[in-house]
């Protein structure tokens, strides 16, 4: 995964340097602790993005409701934020939601939940149905 992204980021700023290479995690886009060890550098700086995605499913069951959220989305890929790191970048999250027929304790908490952790970490973030 490591070498592949900085390969193909770096094929991709030697035709345009100006570009943003998005880079995603693991199991469904959910997991980018491989970056706390590895990070992905490129020639070029400031151009990585990672991007990351969440589910109520990867979820499900926390407890403590937000303080478990928050703690589980840091380990995950809310870390990447954290400013003077060698790996810091912009996280954008890319995808995330519930089940389309989602009316239970866990769907109507996590979603402000969510909200909240995004809110308060200042990340990216984007809507697509």
């Amino acid at each position: 995964w490591h070498a592949a992204a900085t390969k193909a980021g770096n094929a991709v700023l030697l035709s345009n340097p100006n570009l943003l290479i998005m880079v995603g995690g693991l199991t469904y886009g959910t997991d980018l602790t491989g970056v706390y060890r590895l990070p992905v550098v490129l020639d070029v700086p400031h151009r990585l993005v990672y991007t990351a995605h969440c589910y109520v499913w990867s979820y499900h069951g926390l407890p403590n409701k937000y303080e478990s959220l928050k703690m589980r989305l840091g380990k995950d890929w809310g870390y990447l934020i954290t400013p003077g790191r060698s790996y810091t970048a912009p996280v954008f999250v890319s995808e995330f939601g519930t089940f389309s027929d989602c009316h239970g304790t866990s769907c109507q908490t996590w979603w402000p939940d969510f909200l909240r952790y995004l809110a308060e970490g200042d990340f990216d973030w984007a809507v697509w149905q």
